[in-house]
């Protein structure tokens, strides 16, 4: 897992993205979204949480062959925060530079 505390104006931006292209179960207060990075398919487990935070609960690297999708769970902290960034990237309107200090 991995958290990262957001910017007010990151915050709504990202939540909105989610809203509209992440896929949430009944029940669940998280949401999976699907993400190619380089040509390698992801599916993160994304909560969005108090005073601005967003918890990334896991991400998969999904090959897809003949024989049906092939799932390793990502465990490495660095890629996972990388995947976020790219996440947080695709929120933020074109042209736009959020200071992520």
């Amino acid at each position: 897992m991995f958290v990262r505390q957001l910017k007010p104006k990151q915050y709504e931006r990202f939540c909105a993205m989610l809203a509209q292209q992440a896929h949430a179960d009944p029940m669940e207060a998280s949401r999976t979204v699907g993400l190619r990075v380089g040509g390698v398919e992801y599916a993160m487990r994304v909560q969005t949480g108090s005073r601005r935070r967003v918890l990334v609960l896991q991400a998969l690297r999904i090959q897809r062959g003949a024989d049906g999708p092939r799932c390793a769970l990502v465990t490495r902290g660095d890629l996972l925060d990388s995947l976020l960034e790219v996440l947080l990237d695709q929120a933020e309107p074109a042209g736009w530079q959020i200071d992520r200090q």
